[in-house]
């Protein structure tokens, strides 16, 4: 690495990327969706997360899931009052956030209003319809009214208007007119309805460039449909939001195309900005919008967004610096943090006294552990190093090659090795002895194999590389040299995957049980002073495990012999020690009783250690506390570094 990085990264690791938007750095923002779900919790927590790294403003997509009561003859009520998008407006101006609406006003009408007459469900807007912007003009009027409350300064009204192009010839096809004139006028409509309003439009670029004029994956507006012709009927004034999630330097031609007929441009990467696009937008100063593009609870489950979230303020504050998994940190615990609830109860003291490591499992622990704060490290450990599931990496590096994944009825495919670099056209499969990450170019899919079974999957497309990882779990990764890759890796996610050598020797281990092992349970007293103000476990695991496996349970013990228990569960109330998770229940929404006790990631190898508040009725006063893993427990390797109580 040139000295000047290293330079670089001093800065960057001093900063932290929370202390505030950098000299020079043009606007941040990012694009969320409430259209489809309704999960409050996990909104203020992503504004939790964006406050800390820096985020200026955020369109909000509400679509049709805002109730507007002024609007005549909208379908569906709506799962978001006015109430409560008002409530999260003032929460994000309360911290210097401003918050833009996103309403779809003519593609994609499942991210619109819903009206019988003027909204078809399957193309969007009926612009031949009399009346239809009428009652556009009732929907942009009311829904500023509920993002306008509280907010002043300039006020922006995103209509989308991309991948339109079923909807525009639907729409020419009835009107009698041409493809370019439909989308001309609507725009100009749109604009002087929004405009009379006080409200400036936003819009996105593809459906008004051509290959013709830069040929781009997101030039939608070519033959035969040609309405990139609209582009020089439109006032300048239209915001233009430029998205592609592959820029590289060779595509900046395609914002220049608006740059130079004196259009603002906002400009979109995705799951990969570090590709250039966040770096283009700073030399030329111009606004980022980071996108989503799932329902909030998703950023739970998609290591991805996680990593976006930060990368793309990260790589446009820091021109220059080197790839996400390059960095001496980890992006994606920076996200978790933010993500994770603050302990719900006041301080915590009066730890219990651990029985120490066993010699054996405190050398198999050595390294999951290093950096955590108790020093020397005691602990209640049910990892067994002898387990023979414990040493599956070891035999597939020493396998006879070629290993193959084998799945349905007599569904194969070979792999190209085992950590090396990923080659254009191949599988390859990668192991922690890797690194932290696969480290691949976001040009690929990959599936994320825990005990044999699939805990994630990105299958291909823009920025699905660089998958972390998991302790105690392997990854695999193809390069999409064409479409058919996409669809060969969502076969194998529902399926069974088997990975076999050269012999035909299956090397992957099978889940283990998750029923109760009483014979392994650990008991200890409860201190005296452990009573109403609650008791706190500090755990995790060392090997990661698929979400929801139930892991083991904690048992408080009455004087009187009656107990009281709560069941550890992973991705719910316990995380591995070196894989932070954003702890969901089971219906997705961010949990109340766990959150991140400690975390570290210098070296750029994330450590955390998860609290989890044990269930306990009020003004109990427990004598014991029991520890009983299941197979699973043991596998993941559960272990628990303290108990604290609370006072």
């Amino acid at each position: 690495m040139k000295g000047v990085q290293w330079l670089l990264l001093a800065g960057v690791v001093a900063s932290a990327l929370g202390a505030g938007h950098a000299s020079g750095a043009p606007p941040l923002g990012t694009y969320l969706h409430v259209s489809w779900d309704k999960t409050p919790e996990a909104l203020y927590r992503v504004l939790n997360a964006l406050d800390d790294l820096g985020y200026q403003f955020i369109f909000l997509e509400v679509g049709g899931n805002l109730r507007l009561d002024g609007v005549q003859g909208l379908e569906g009520k709506g799962a978001w009052t006015s109430q409560e998008v008002r409530a999260f407006v003032r929460a994000a101006k309360s911290r210097g956030i401003r918050v833009y609406p996103v309403v779809s006003l003519l593609s994609h009408p499942e991210c619109g209003p819903q009206h019988a007459r003027y909204v078809d469900p399957q193309l969007g807007l009926r612009l031949w319809e009399d009346g239809v912007y009428d009652f556009v003009r009732q929907v942009v009027v009311e829904t500023l009214k509920v993002f306008r409350d509280g907010q002043s300064g300039p006020m922006y009204f995103h209509v989308r208007l991309d991948e339109a192009r079923e909807v525009i010839a639907a729409n020419a096809k009835r009107l009698g007119r041409a493809p370019d004139e439909v989308l001309a006028d609507h725009v100009l409509r749109l604009r002087e309805i929004i405009g009379a309003a006080g409200a400036r439009m936003v819009m996105y670029h593809d459906m008004l460039l051509s290959p013709e004029d830069v040929s781009i994956g997101t030039a939608l507006g070519g033959p035969p449909i040609s309405t990139a012709r609209a582009l020089d009927r439109l006032p300048r004034d239209i915001v233009i939001n430029f998205w592609l999630y592959d820029f590289m330097a060779e595509h900046a031609p395609a914002i220049e195309h608006f740059t130079r007929r004196g259009f603002p441009v906002w400009v979109s990467p995705w799951l990969a900005p570090e590709l250039g696009l966040s770096q283009y937008a700073r030399q030329h100063g111009l606004p980022v919008v980071g996108t989503t593009w799932c329902p909030l609870f998703g950023i739970g489950r998609h290591y991805g967004l996680q990593r976006a979230l930060f990368t793309t303020g990260f790589y446009l504050r820091h021109p220059g610096a080197p790839a996400p998994h390059a960095l001496p940190f980890s992006p994606r615990l920076r996200v978790v943090r933010s993500l994770a609830a603050p302990a719900p109860c006041g301080r915590q003291g009066v730890r219990l006294l651990l029985p120490a490591l066993r010699p054996t499992q405190a050398f198999a622990l050595a390294g999951a552990l290093e950096g955590f704060p108790e020093r020397p490290i005691r602990a209640v450990s049910f990892f067994d190093p002898s387990d023979p599931a414990q040493a599956w990496e070891q035999r597939v590096l020493a396998a006879p090659k070629p290993l193959r994944l084998e799945w349905g009825e007599g569904r194969r495919q070979e792999l190209a090795g085992v950590n090396i670099d990923r080659g254009e056209g191949a599988f390859v499969l990668y192991t922690p002895a890797h690194g932290r990450s696969t480290q691949t170019n976001p040009f690929g899919g990959e599936i994320v194999l825990v005990e044999g079974l699939v805990r994630d999957a990105s299958l291909g497309g823009y920025g699905l590389g660089d998958q972390p990882i998991p302790p105690g779990g392997c990854v695999i990764s193809a390069h999409v040299g064409n479409w058919t890759i996409p669809a060969l890796l969502d076969e194998m996610t529902r399926s069974r995957l088997t990975l076999v050598d050269a012999e035909g020797r299956s090397l992957l281990p099978a889940p283990a049980s998750e029923e109760l092992q009483e014979s392994s349970k650990v008991a200890l007293p409860t201190p005296d002073h452990a009573r109403a103000g609650g008791i706190v476990v500090h755990h995790g695991t060392v090997q990661a495990a698929m979400p929801g496996r139930f892991l083991g349970e904690i048992r408080l013990v009455g004087p009187d012999g009656s107990v009281c228990a709560t069941p550890v569960v992973y991705g719910q109330n316990v995380a591995a020690f070196r894989m932070p998770e954003w702890l969901m229940t089971p219906d997705l929404k961010p949990v109340t009783d766990a959150w991140l006790a400690w975390s570290d990631d210098r070296g750029g190898q994330p450590r955390v250690l998860v609290g989890t508040r044990l269930r306990m009725p009020n003004g109990w006063r427990p004598r014991q506390v029991e520890f009983v893993p299941t197979a699973a427990g043991r596998r993941a390797g559960w272990t628990v570094l303290a108990v604290a109580v609370c006072y």
